[in-house]
């Protein structure tokens, strides 16, 4: 493994507290891993996956699974500001994580998200998560 490789498996799982201290600012990837309109899956411990989206140059984070069908939303089709469930078709507004259309009734978990030097943060609850896991390419 090159040194490239083991230098960023070590950034991303580095983690501040904020100020509150009720939340964890948790590193989740690089600004260039979600790019094309396709989201980025990133698993994380103690919380569960979440998944990042790029729409109009603002990063947006929440909940990767289906609330109704337990399929990675990632996985999904993005229309605009909207993620489609693969597993039955259920759409997302991701900037709210609001369920829009049946099946899915039950809305996201959404996190405040933020870019600095070139990577992406998100904001999540300090007893749910502090360390991304070492899923990279």
């Amino acid at each position: 493994m090159g040194l490239r490789i083991r230098l960023r498996r070590a950034v991303l799982n580095m983690t501040t507290e904020s100020v509150d201290g009720a939340h964890i600012a948790t590193l989740l990837c690089s600004v260039d891993d979600v790019c094309g309109g396709r989201p980025k899956r990133v698993e994380l411990k103690e919380h569960g996956p979440v998944a990042v989206f790029r729409l109009n140059g603002t990063f947006y984070t929440i909940d990767d699974t289906c609330t109704h069908a337990q399929a990675s939303l990632a996985e999904g089709e993005v229309e605009g500001d909207i993620v489609i469930c693969p597993a039955h078709f259920g759409r997302f507004h991701v900037p709210t994580g609001k369920a829009i259309t049946f099946p899915v009734t039950q809305d996201l978990g959404i996190y405040a998200t933020f870019v600095r030097d070139g990577h992406v943060f998100a904001q999540l609850p300090c007893a749910r998560s502090r360390r991304a896991s070492s899923e990279l390419p």
